[in-house]
């Protein structure tokens, strides 16, 4: 029992397709006969040939993202540079990845965080006229 369950958890991290359903795993669960009830685990997995190549096949993306937040910035800033970190009132934290630098001194400010067309993200502090590039860390 214990080999068909370490064969089962191979498989099952192994496998690049579909997992196999739950009734499928129940069917080769109950074949009392190790051989036989081998043989049903491996013709669940697909044969290694299968996924060769496959880790250059692009991967779905799901995009379930807002296009923007809002937040506030949790401190006065006083300025940034690259590297400067930026913490909002979701928990959220943000770095600026921007390489130009401003003095601007802001206390607490509305940001808005969106996404451009290339997929850079951009804080814009309301009230300045004023965006910065950045990144999520946290």
């Amino acid at each position: 029992m214990m080999r068909a369950a370490s064969v089962l958890a191979l498989l099952l991290a192994a496998s690049a397709h579909a997992a196999p359903s739950d009734q499928q795993l129940a069917d080769c669960r109950a074949i009392s006969d190790d051989a036989k009830r081998l043989a049903c685990y491996d013709a669940l997995a697909p044969a290694p040939s299968d996924k060769f190549g496959m880790s250059t096949v692009p991967k779905p993306v799901v995009n379930d993202e807002p296009d923007k937040i809002e937040a506030h910035l949790t401190n006065k800033i006083s300025g940034w540079r690259k590297g400067t970190l930026f913490n909002l009132d979701n928990g959220q934290v943000w770095q600026c990845i921007d390489s130009d630098s401003d003095d601007a001194t802001l206390d607490r400010p509305a940001v808005t965080i969106r996404r451009n067309f290339f997929g850079h993200y951009w804080m814009d502090l309301a009230g300045s006229g004023l965006s910065v590039q950045v990144t999520r860390i946290k």
